[in-house]
């Protein structure tokens, strides 16, 4: 096995083991109780370009936040903030926090029709063996027929279009870099915007760092990853996901990625974001028409997902306020305001810095002096 796949399968192992532990905090915060025929390629990246010694991008996603919005919510009767005693509202009202504002019995709703679209968008957490003791989370039981298949079964399964054999097979070092990438393509085609769109994302962020690291400047290749990476998370985006732009940013803020390449688009004037943006959603329609494949729009959003868009966005503007606001000037002629935050997003924003100030508190009250 070659050193680079080596350091990559680390790099994602390390970010699923973060993620984790993330949700427990806000889960702890909130008092919650305990594939395929071949599609042209979505990008004109090199296939068989293959790293030969990965630089340390830092805590990578491949399976961001899968399982964001159950883990930041719950039923208001286990919430200890004011709020909680307000009139409750029916799922089909014009509510704003699951958490708050629908009763345990809307909530449960809500949360049925969340894990109905997760499985739908792919946001499905995959094991790993160096991982053992790693949750699946309930969407998990989709892909337990399938962790201890060998390559040659998760062939078999991904050449009559099975979704969950080729979540696995992204994470599984047999299969090479380019097969995993094919993977990825086809599951976006199939409407997988949120493990696979990732994978993309990630693939490009590493050829960036890679080739920067070695250049010392950013060159025409670099700018094409680079504007790869927002097209992907702007797909994302155009149906309502945000798990690509989770992926982007938790990579980028590290210490260890170059600032010039996250910095690149507030640096410069040459933003080809949209006609790379045109041209992936074509090469994706083109796919998909031979599959009969549609999904639904931004607007056509079931309302779970709306609510879960909002509230990765509200997280995202608390932890990464600087670069959210630079990613709406980047993507703006794109996805348009869909990165701006709306009233609800601020009310979100409100609700998660009160419940962390409150967790901080109680800690800070039980230390000793």
């Amino acid at each position: 096995m070659k050193p680079s796949i080596i350091k990559v399968s680390v790099i994602l192992l390390l970010l699923l083991g973060v993620l984790f532990l993330s949700n427990h905090f806000y889960s702890a915060t909130l008092n919650v109780k305990p594939l395929p025929p071949e599609t042209s390629s979505l990008a004109s990246a090199t296939a068989d370009q293959q790293p030969s010694d990965t630089p340390a991008i830092g805590l990578l996603a491949q399976n961001s936040e899968n399982d964001t919005e159950s883990d930041l919510s719950a039923p208001a009767e286990q919430l200890t903030v004011p709020q909680a005693a307000k009139q409750k509202m029916r799922f089909e009202d014009d509510w704003c926090i699951a958490a708050i504002d629908l009763d345990q019995h809307e909530f449960a709703y809500y949360q049925r029709e969340l894990k109905d679209w997760d499985l739908a968008r792919g946001r499905i957490r995959v094991p790993h063996p160096w991982l053992p003791d790693l949750p699946l989370g309930e969407l998990g039981q989709y892909i337990l027929p399938y962790i201890d298949a060998s390559k040659a079964e998760l062939i078999s399964q991904i050449r009559v279009d099975n979704e969950f054999a080729m979540l696995l097979a992204l994470s599984r070092d047999e299969f090479s870099l380019t097969q995993r990438q094919k993977i990825a393509q086809r599951l976006v085609t199939k409407g997988h915007t949120g493990n696979a769109l990732s994978h993309l994302v990630i693939r490009e962020l590493i050829h960036a760092e890679m080739e920067y690291k070695k250049q010392g400047v950013i060159n025409a290749d670099i700018e094409t990853n680079l504007h790869k990476i927002m097209a992907y998370m702007a797909y994302g985006i155009e149906y309502g996901d945000l798990t690509a732009t989770f992926t982007y940013l938790n990579s980028t803020t590290t210490g260890d990625f170059p600032a010039d390449l996250s910095n690149y688009f507030a640096s410069t004037t040459t933003n080809n974001v949209p006609r790379y943006f045109d041209g992936l959603k074509q090469t994706i329609e083109r796919a998909r028409s031979k599959s009969h494949i549609t999904l639904p729009s931004f607007s056509e959003l079931p309302k779970a997902a709306k609510h879960q868009y909002e509230s990765m966005l509200a997280r995202m503007y608390i932890d990464y306020p600087a670069q959210m606001q630079s990613l709406q000037l980047t993507l703006a002629a794109s996805v348009g305001d869909r990165l701006a935050p709306s009233d609800c997003v601020n009310k979100q924003v409100t609700f998660f810095r009160t419940l962390e100030q409150r967790a901080r508190d109680s800690i800070k009250a039980a230390s000793p002096e």
